[in-house]
């Protein structure tokens, strides 16, 4: 992308200095400096231009892509993916046969309620999924006894 490749930028040197300097938030001070830099004439390339503000070339294409179809508003707006939805593995009712089957017979392992759910409910759940459902969520631990050698057996 040359000189020529660059949209025209509306906004002035002038007017651009004065905006990247009152300018808090740091992505948006970068998306300034770049049409400063343009307008001011001192890139004349993406790539020269991406090597001074430190950030690759698509970033500054995009940057540019966004101003060309908006404007300065849409080149400065920053988004944000914001929290994750939290997405329940389980529905409650097979939420709260679990819970009832840990209090009630418990679980020989993880594996154990695993294969359980699959069964009862069709419920395909990961391993990972269950053990936190089953200790952390509903604060059970599966406990079983641990295999002992027979060498051990005889001295007691």
């Amino acid at each position: 992308m040359s000189q020529r490749d660059f949209p025209p930028i509306n906004e002035s040197a002038e007017q651009l200095k004065d905006l990247l300097t009152y300018e808090q938030v740091a992505k948006r001070r970068t998306r300034l400096h770049l049409l400063f830099l343009i307008r001011s004439g001192e890139v004349q390339s993406r790539e020269e231009a991406a090597d001074r503000l430190l950030v690759h070339r698509n970033s500054v294409w995009a940057w540019l892509k966004a101003y060309k179809a908006g404007g300065l508003e849409q080149m400065l707006h920053v988004g944000t993916s914001g929290p994750k939805p939290v997405q329940k593995s389980l529905s409650a009712p097979v939420f709260d046969a679990l819970q009832k089957q840990v209090e009630s017979e418990g679980f020989a392992g993880y594996t154990h309620a695993q294969e359980w759910l699959r069964t009862k409910f069709g419920c395909d759940v990961p391993y990972s999924t269950v053990h936190k459902l089953i200790r952390y969520r509903l604060r059970a631990k599966l406990k079983r006894a641990r295999p002992r050698h027979q060498k051990n057996l005889r001295q007691q």
